[in-house]
């Protein structure tokens, strides 16, 4: 693309326990696309006191501060906003209940999904403001903010994303229309010119891999850049950043013709799926080039026997994404269970 290679990434990982920890700072500084980074510093940050981390975060525009959902002792949501000049994070008023939320191109604001609604929320100070109604926080898939007020978002499991006023002075309307073989257009991301988003699409199950695809403002159809585990994020660096299983891998990006540039390579950071948000990796990079990631850990489960009083008594096959309610037969010797297979091309299979 022409554009010089400069950036300087701070990444923030996680260890199991849910902190935000185990860092990277990479330094481009003019190198050519693809080399490996001259020096690494970790870090640690904490968070907030009490809570575990949630998946999904948002780095600012300007790289200054990480918002991120963290879950308290009672089992309640909110948002928290982390200034990387703190050693605290703070939580955001209003906001229980909420799932991942994401910036106003001029960092003043958060939009979040909570209670049923897409809101915004002026991180000044005042009430948040509803803007459209989605299904319960559980079920959405993501939005993003561009320069001309537009809101694209995704207020459900399945189904095409939608854009609305960020200012709520008009309804939701429809951004893209599902394709063929499509039931979930999920996680986008608007690229530099604010017109045109890039986004995760699938089978009605989302299960992954699926496509990447980029669409615009003003249309509903779309156009299949390549096949990946997850939605991408673009970096001032010229490139768009995605999995490939639970590998993040930068590849270079034609901002002008909308086309993938170049070969992937790997930027070093493994974030393993989750089954129950598919397509979602827990990343995000500022318009300073500054990104940001939680290694969330794998959702995958043991299922495992137990006797009356809670003892194991040992386990059956290898991890992995076992669904909810397995029934036990009337002789207690075998158990019927659904399984979520994150290559599946279906929801899962019974066992």
């Amino acid at each position: 693309t022409g554009r010089p290679q400069r950036a300087v990434w701070l990444a923030l990982g996680a260890i199991l326990g849910g902190a935000l920890a185990a860092g990277l700072v990479w330094s481009l500084g003019g190198r050519e696309a693809g080399r490996a980074p001259t020096r690494t510093v970790r870090l640690e940050a904490a968070p907030p006191a009490g809570t575990r981390v949630e998946r999904g975060l948002a780095i600012s525009p300007d790289g200054s501060a990480i918002a991120l959902v963290a879950r308290d002792e009672q089992g309640q949501t909110a948002v928290w906003v982390r200034s990387l000049e703190s050693l605290e994070a703070r939580r955001v008023p209003g906001t229980d209940g909420a799932r991942l939320p994401f910036w106003s191109p001029d960092g003043r604001s958060l939009g979040f999904f909570a209670g049923g609604q897409l809101s915004v929320v002026d991180l000044v100070g005042g009430t948040p403001r509803r803007i459209a109604a989605s299904d319960p926080s559980t079920e959405v898939r993501g939005g993003t903010w561009a320069p001309n007020g537009t809101i694209v978002y995704s207020g459900s499991f399945i189904g095409p994303l939608y854009r609305v006023p960020a200012d709520g002075s008009g309804p939701a309307e429809p951004a893209t229309n599902l394709g063929e073989g499509h039931g979930t257009h999920r996680f986008p991301h608007f690229l530099p010119d604010g017109r045109h988003f890039v986004f995760f699409a699938s089978t009605g199950s989302g299960v992954e891999p699926g496509e990447l695809r980029v669409g615009e403002l003003g249309s509903l159809e779309s156009r299949l850049l390549a096949e990946t585990s997850s939605a991408a994020i673009y970096s001032p660096t010229g490139h768009l950043i995605f999995a490939r299983g639970s590998t993040m891998i930068a590849q270079p990006f034609d901002v002008d013709r909308l086309e993938l540039a170049g070969d992937p390579v790997s930027i070093g950071i493994e974030i393993p799926t989750g089954s129950s948000i598919s397509g979602l990796r827990s990343i995000s990079v500022s318009a300073d080039g500054t990104l940001a990631y939680r290694a969330d850990p794998s959702s995958a489960t043991d299922l495992v026997w137990v006797n009356r009083a809670g003892d194991e008594l040992g386990t059956l096959g290898e991890p992995g994404y076992w669904q909810l309610a397995p029934r036990i037969s009337p002789d207690g010797r075998r158990v019927l269970v659904g399984r979520y297979d994150a290559a599946a091309v279906n929801a899962g299979n019974l066992w």
